[in-house]
């Protein structure tokens, strides 16, 4: 893989990382540890990306502003993936209920939508993210959307 390789040499950059780049390291992330290994590698990259990092102030924040109220942190949650994600498409809430959400991640890239590791990668993370506001017991869930370029979610807490 010369151009995972040459991207990971490359680190230091301030460039994103392309979308293919980053499927290329969770699906060989999820071939050593199946499904539910890279679920919690998005666990580990939650905790580690509030703990330090470009992140860590907004997460926080967050945490602070809306940890107590899943439906608010859910709310701001397109917000953030607008700052912090390039060529992955829209993320919306579609539908809001006391205990759980609906959501939609429009304009996705084929390989990211299709990339099973990437939406267990999500889920872990997403998990993590209830969980540090105090949800124990969420349940994230990520399929393929019925129209191309989309992802559709369930979360619950």
């Amino acid at each position: 893989m010369p151009k995972v390789r040459a991207w990971i040499d490359s680190a230091l950059s301030d460039a994103w990382c392309p979308v293919e780049y980053h499927l290329v390291i969770l699906e060989a992330v999820a071939a050593e540890y199946g499904d539910d290994g890279i679920a919690a590698f998005g666990r580990a990259r939650l905790l580690d990306n509030m703990s330090g990092g470009v992140l860590s102030p907004i997460l926080r924040s967050w945490m602070r502003s809306y940890g107590s109220a899943p439906g608010h942190l859910l709310r701001v949650a397109p917000h953030v993936w607008r700052a912090v994600t390039r060529d992955l498409g829209r993320l919306m809430v579609v539908e809001m209920g006391e205990r759980a959400a609906r959501f939609r991640m429009e304009d996705m890239p084929d390989e990211a939508r299709r990339c099973i590791a990437w939406h267990r990668f999500l889920e872990g993370y997403g998990v993590a993210l209830l969980e540090a506001g105090s949800y124990q017991g969420a349940h994230v869930e990520i399929a393929l959307g019925e129209v191309p370029r989309q992802l559709d979610g369930l979360v619950r807490w």
